[in-house]
């Protein structure tokens, strides 16, 4: 899809059983060159008790993302994404609207380094 690209400055770092880091030193536009990112969000509003969670996963294997989405103490959800650029950008879109019994007031992105999951879970 995006050609054939070799970097030699790539390294992976695994940092859990479900966490693989990519590393990188001299090429800052790696991200943008794999067309892929990762994302942090903090999801605010009325998003606990509403199925966000459960909704949120089937939209992330639609798009094939992978990461995870938990509840927060404060009454938010926070979740950790990766995905090819324009599938992050459509889950974050759906972030902002959520569920039908939702009521999102804001959604926070941080993009990270990119960061490769096994998959998407729930974390509980």
């Amino acid at each position: 899809m995006y050609g054939k690209i070799t970097i030699k400055s790539m390294v992976y770092v695994r940092k859990s059983d479900r966490e693989l880091v990519l590393k990188h030193s001299k090429n800052l536009h790696l991200n943008y060159l794999c067309g892929m990112k990762t994302a942090h969000l903090k999801i605010t509003g009325k998003v606990q008790g509403v199925f966000f969670r459960a909704k949120a996963k089937e939209i992330a294997e639609f798009y094939h993302i992978s990461g995870w989405i938990r509840n927060m103490f404060d009454d938010s959800v926070e979740a950790f994404i990766s995905g090819e650029d324009e599938e992050v950008e459509k889950f974050i879109l759906w972030c902002k609207h959520g569920p039908e019994r939702a009521k999102v007031k804001n959604v926070e992105i941080s993009y990270k380094d990119l960061k490769l999951f096994d998959r998407f879970e729930v974390i509980r």
